[in-house]
């Protein structure tokens, strides 16, 4: 099956910036006790707040420098209207970074579908794996194409590969869905050009865990089987 990247639109400029105010205790920090080498963000603690840049025309999806993508109402209507699966809405605070204008109501798409692991062809396999707080590291890959394993695939339109949680991927479906939109502020792109654009090899991934990215009880469903919650 041909999958892709939902992606932003390699305008740095349109990507937001944290409110820093709002943004200090936005997630757990995870310390370890063993090894100073690996404090890191954990799970979130409340919804994101970004500021963007004041512009003229607001896209239909927003970005940010970590790749969470933020929709329009426009957006969530359209998801909803064609039957979309594999995602959630979370509130998000949006402001513009000069003014008292308000910016148009966002929110943010969290992953929900699941594509299971990187297959081993990739190159992608668990390094290090630390008993004391969690902390892993996956080797990079050396062939983003080969990442994903139809056989693990929960059959949702939007859905993420592990190690590989903050990279949106989509069906051909969703992606021929979305082609016949006028919705501006992303592109599709292949898992290799999104993933390794220079066409280099990755050197690695250090994701944290599931539960940092879905919710609690799909976490404990699918991680613990595969020692990732």
């Amino acid at each position: 099956m041909n999958f892709y990247v939902l992606h932003d639109e390699d305008n740095q400029q349109r990507l937001t910036e944290n409110n820093h105010e709002e943004m200090s205790d936005f997630k757990e920090l995870v310390e370890c006790p063993s090894n100073k080498g690996h404090p890191r963000g954990g799970k979130r603690l409340k919804p994101m707040s970004v500021e963007i840049a004041h512009h003229k025309v607001i896209y239909d999806f927003v970005w940010t420098w970590t790749n969470e993508c933020l929709v329009q109402q426009s957006v969530v209507q359209f998801l909803q209207d064609h039957h979309v699966t594999g995602y959630r809405l979370e509130p998000v605070k949006v402001k513009y970074r000069r003014g008292t204008q308000q910016p148009p109501q966002f929110q943010e798409l969290r992953i929900t579908g699941w594509g299971g692991v990187a297959r081993p062809e990739s190159g992608i396999q668990r390094q290090t794996r630390c008993p004391d707080c969690g902390y892993q590291r996956y080797s990079g890959t050396s062939d983003p194409s080969q990442i994903f394993d139809e056989q693990q695939w929960d059959g949702s339109d939007i859905f993420m590969i592990w190690p590989l949680p903050m990279y949106v991927l989509i069906t051909e479906r969703l992606k021929l869905l979305l082609e016949a939109t006028t919705f501006k502020g992303y592109k599709i792109k292949t898992p290799q050009e999104a993933i390794s654009p220079d066409g280099e090899p990755v050197k690695g991934f250090s994701p944290g865990k599931l539960r940092n990215y879905f919710l609690e009880e799909r976490a404990h469903q699918i991680g613990d089987p595969l020692d990732i919650f």
